[in-house]
């Protein structure tokens, strides 16, 4: 039996396969596995970077959160001193429109005193003028020349000082 399986090809054939896996395991197993040890460091530093990459990310997402939020708080805020300043300036507009048309209603009615003081003063010089005429016609036919002057004198002096 031993001399059939010693001259059995496919018994040399596996003895020559187990001789070729041991001279491979130990002249190629080192390098093989080098290689493999150096494709898991280097999966790993890529893990690694890939984290490191993913966490700078989450920090950066973070970070425009809270710019954001302090951007829309800002704009808020913007608002609404826009808005209380619009409020002002209507309503100091409003105070600035009443003021002017107080001012404009003195005013008209300050010219409208003026102007019922200048017709009055007028219609007074025009009564006094025209009584002054009628005086001097009605002396003139009633009196003679020196009572007339004397008369016309004196009226007109009293006129001047009525109207003064």
């Amino acid at each position: 039996m031993m001399e059939e399986i010693l001259n059995d090809a496919h018994f040399w054939l596996a003895i020559s396969f187990l001789i070729f896996l041991g001279i491979l395991w130990k002249a190629a197993w080192p390098s093989v596995v080098a290689g493999l040890d150096a494709k898991i460091a280097k999966i790993q530093n890529d893990l690694q970077a890939a984290q490191a990459l993913r966490e700078e990310a989450h920090e950066l997402l973070r970070s425009y959160h809270a710019k954001t939020k302090s951007a829309q708080e800002e704009s808020l805020r913007i608002s609404r001193e826009a808005d209380h300043s619009v409020r002002d300036l209507l309503a100091q507009a409003e105070i600035d429109l009443k003021d002017t048309i107080a001012l404009k209603e003195r005013q008209l009615a300050d010219r409208i005193s003026r102007m019922k003081q200048a017709a009055i003063s007028e219609l007074q010089s025009y009564a006094a003028d025209l009584a002054i005429d009628a005086a001097s016609e009605i002396v003139a036919r009633r009196l003679d020349a020196k009572a007339d002057s004397r008369l016309i004198d004196q009226a007109m002096q009293d006129v001047r000082i009525y109207l003064n």
